[in-house]
């Protein structure tokens, strides 16, 4: 349960990390 969630956070966080590297290549282009 515990590994599962962990994994979930992860996964939101690299989700997060991609959409803010995208923004701030889209905002310097």
């Amino acid at each position: 349960m515990r590994i599962g969630r962990v994994g979930a956070l992860a996964q939101q966080f690299i989700m997060l990390r991609t959409f803010f590297t995208d923004l701030l290549a889209s905002y310097q282009a």
